[in-house]
């Protein structure tokens, strides 16, 4: 079975996982035994505990390490099996472990610098897309900038973006912290059209929440972003990379600015983390609404 850096096969009961770098120096192997048993929603025992602990150090929260393998453990598995290029099932095995142990646990984004040239991503399905678009950030004198930025944004490369009629919408609520909860339907129709638009070189406006307010339509987007890039960390899977306007200053907001990044859920929403190095960046953002272009 090839992984994206590197393969794993069995040797009898142990599982042996070649890490190939950039140089001969870089090149790792190492082993695993595999006496973790293959595991799903009804388990529970101390392998499901050990899931449920590298399941959290990699960012995919599986709620309460207790050994039950409930509905938090079966939504955390399939978001880290979505976001490896897995077959997304929900089961346990030997290729989930594998993945679960070749996966570095998530580290805090680094300070921003401004980088010479964009940064590209590593693969997701074969494809790194990363569509170019100039940044234009927050001016004062405009209240409703963050939403006329993101047109703007789009309309120099020619993308018109849609009203609130024609919008996705990914969360249903929001709670008193601002983290929305969604309906998994939606999002997987959100992030499709994402993926769909950026296949064809269009960016995509999207609406998120950050705290508990009413100022827009659906009574719980509080900003608007552009996402115009799709890859993959090595850290935590697949991402979407965005400019957001609420800086004016492109090494901040725009989507060279690795801490703007949207991730997945376990639910199957996508989320920024938290993070200092982002713009708004005390509170998360979540993912409420996907504007589709017209």
């Amino acid at each position: 079975m090839n992984m994206s850096n590197g393969r794993w096969f069995r040797r009898g009961s142990t599982i042996v996982i070649e890490l190939t770098g950039k140089s001969p120096e870089a090149d790792l192997s190492f082993e695993l035994e595999t006496s973790q048993p293959t595991v799903r929603r009804g388990s529970s025992g101390s392998a499901v505990k050990t899931l449920q602990a590298q399941l959290q150090a990699l960012g995919f929260d599986p709620g309460p390490i207790d050994g039950i393998f409930g509905s938090g453990t079966d939504s955390a598995v399939r978001a880290f099996q979505r976001a490896r290029g897995l077959g997304v099932d929900g089961i346990v095995g030997p290729q989930t472990w594998a993945a679960l142990y070749a996966s570095p646990a998530s580290t805090p984004a680094p300070a921003p610098s401004k980088p010479s040239s964009p940064p590209l991503a590593g693969s997701w399905g074969g494809r790194t897309i990363h569509v170019t678009v100039p940044f234009y950030g927050y001016q004062t004198n405009d209240k409703a900038g963050c939403f006329r930025r993101c047109t703007e944004m789009a309309a120099a490369v020619n993308v018109r973006v849609g009203g609130p009629d024609v919008r996705i919408q990914v969360a249903v609520k929001e709670d008193t912290s601002g983290r929305v909860t969604i309906d998994p339907a939606k999002a997987r129709e959100g992030v499709a059209y994402v993926d769909s638009q950026l296949s064809a070189g269009h960016p995509v406006c999207v609406g998120v929440s950050y705290t508990d307010a009413s100022y827009n339509v659906d009574d719980i987007t509080d900003h608007f972003v552009l996402i115009t890039t799709r890859g993959t960390d090595a850290k935590r899977g697949v991402y979407y990379g965005y400019h957001d306007p609420a800086s004016s200053h492109d090494w901040l907001g725009g989507d060279q600015n690795t801490a703007n990044r949207f991730f997945f859920t376990a639910a199957g929403g996508l989320y920024r983390p938290a993070s200092s190095a982002a713009p708004l960046g005390s509170t998360p953002y979540d993912v409420a609404m996907v504007r589709r272009n017209i």
